[in-house]
């Protein structure tokens, strides 16, 4: 009975430190994207809505250009693949 006790208590205290590092890194990501890119765009293109902040932050967190190979023989150029990716993560 004790040692099911200590596996609970050692899995909670896992689960807590893994949750807290993974709100730790998202939270370094947002402030990331507050602080560096939000400014960027409000220099080159004028105030942000709320609506822009939150496309353009889902856009910057997602990265789906990253995940699109560049390897392709046939059609498009790969950077019409990425601009197209990012329409479509845009859409879903």
């Amino acid at each position: 009975m004790k040692n099911s006790i200590l596996v609970l208590r050692t899995n909670n205290i896992l689960t807590t430190f893994f949750m807290w590092v993974e709100m730790h890194i998202i939270s370094s990501i947002l402030y990331g994207i507050q602080k560096n890119l939000f400014p960027f765009l409000e220099e080159e293109l004028g105030p942000l809505t709320e609506y822009h902040q939150k496309l353009a932050a889902t856009l910057e967190t997602v990265r789906i250009e990253d995940l699109i190979r560049n390897d392709y023989w046939f059609g498009r150029p790969s950077a019409d693949r990425k601009a197209l990716g990012r329409r479509l993560s845009l859409k879903l």
